[in-house]
């Protein structure tokens, strides 16, 4: 049942950055406006550290070995990253696909895995999500 729960998340994360990544961009700045030039790219970041999170959390609750579930969580995230930008260049006329946004989508996980190291190593996070 955990298992599911956790997939559960990760998959609504995912559906998630779809939606966010096909609206046009124009419904972002009335939202929030931006505090500084290139603040989409923090919000990349951020969006693909915590989707890296998650699939590390179901990965390791499968029981597979450190190695493996970051390994497999970084190659998910990177391609999902990449085929985010790829979609919206090619299936969208308000969106385009950025290199730097797949840049930050790429150091978002990519930290999430550092920290993910890391924090393994504390009793206590690890209690946490197991």
């Amino acid at each position: 049942m955990k298992n599911f729960t956790i997939k559960t998340k990760v998959w609504l994360w995912m559906g998630i950055i779809i939606v966010l990544s096909f609206l046009p961009g124009s419904s972002f700045n009335s939202v929030s406006p931006f505090i500084f030039p290139h603040t989409d790219k923090l919000v990349h970041f951020f969006i693909y550290f915590i989707m890296c999170l998650l699939w590390l959390q179901f990965f390791k609750s499968l029981g597979i070995g450190k190695v493996s579930a970051i390994a497999y969580s970084l190659i998910i995230s990177i391609l999902f990253g990449m085929s985010m930008e790829f979609f919206q260049e090619v299936f969208t006329n308000k969106r385009t696909g950025e290199f730097w946004d797949f840049a930050a989508n790429c150091l978002g996980a990519i930290t999430a895995v550092f920290s993910f190291s890391i924090l393994n190593r504390n009793k206590l996070f690890r209690k946490i999500i197991s």
